[in-house]
């Protein structure tokens, strides 16, 4: 069975304006929503009473305490690591079922956590920084310097740092205008937290990719919520979560900034080609287009015709 809060939050367009409520309340705190009455539930959402009754009637659910009950079952679901699911005498098709099954889980999660005002700011400050470097070491440093990477693609000033000596002194050269993006699947490495409390000293804007209740999210200005304190997981099911919001973030400075990389395409295409046959190939230089201008919407741009 589809797990309620996935349910909840794939269907909340379809809903009524007061039922919408509901549905916000109970994905902002669904471990709350499963333990208070319908009378506190209907106050922390705005609505009456028998909203709340419609709106599990809405899910099949026959009345609220069985809404209560579905959702603490999909809190302690979602709780378990895909390697606690595992067990002697699974099948291949069992192992892969679980994990995916996680994974999917995981990504779930993510979407209904995301902030969308938090995540444009985000996108905004990436996309006008001076100077951008990332912090982040341990398992989360792949995720890291793959998304280093692909935002010097994007003609963003960017350093990768995960060496643990280098990084206080790293961040204390970022002044006021720079961004430190700093990432941690527990939120509590010591590194990135000595990292992060210099880069804060140094007035650089702060986004962090951490759980929201831990240590480094505190010290950040911007929270991209992902990751968890307490789960510890070898299969590392999480990472694939912040690495997907890593990618959403991409595809919000590449079309914050479109207008103005667009005059980056002809490098990045001879870039591509010095990768494939091991010399530049000699290109006409387009034309730069006008800076974007903080307040202009995203626009596009169109990569159809790279190679």
């Amino acid at each position: 069975m589809t797990n309620i809060l996935d349910r909840i939050s794939a269907q909340c367009r379809e809903l009524s304006k007061s039922e919408r409520l509901v549905a916000d309340a109970v994905l902002a705190d669904p471990e709350l929503a499963s333990t208070e009455r319908i009378a506190e539930l209907a106050a922390r959402a705005g609505v009456s009473q028998p909203t709340v009754h419609r709106f599990a009637k809405r899910f099949g659910i026959p009345g609220f305490p069985q809404l209560k009950v579905a959702l603490a079952a999909s809190i302690a679901s979602e709780s378990r690591r895909p390697s606690d699911q595992l067990h002697d005498g699974d099948t291949v098709e069992d192992v892969a079922t679980k994990v995916i099954n996680s994974t999917l889980s995981d990504l779930n999660r993510l979407s209904r956590s995301i902030e969308p005002a938090v995540l444009a700011r985000s996108i905004d400050t990436i996309s006008q920084a001076r100077r951008t470097v990332v912090f982040s070491c341990g398992l989360s440093a792949a995720a890291g310097l793959d998304f280093t990477q692909r935002l010097l693609r994007l003609g963003i000033a960017c350093e990768f740092c995960q060496d643990t000596a280098m990084m206080a002194l790293t961040a204390a050269g970022l002044i006021q205008g720079d961004v430190a993006i700093v990432i941690s699947a527990g939120g509590h490495n010591r590194a990135v937290l000595a990292a992060a409390q210099v880069a804060k000293d140094s007035n650089a804007v702060l986004v962090g990719l951490c759980p929201p209740d831990s240590p480094l999210a505190e010290l950040c200005v911007l929270n991209l919520k992902c990751g968890s304190i307490e789960r510890d997981d070898p299969l590392m099911t999480d990472r694939i979560a912040m690495q997907t919001l890593l990618h959403v973030v991409l595809a919000g400075v590449m079309l914050r900034r479109a207008d103005s990389i667009r005059h980056l395409k002809s490098r990045l295409d001879a870039c591509a080609a010095f990768g494939a046959t091991g010399e530049f190939e000699r290109q006409e230089e387009e034309r730069p287009g006008e800076a974007l201008a903080p307040g202009a919407p995203i626009t596009t741009l169109d990569w159809s015709n790279r190679r």
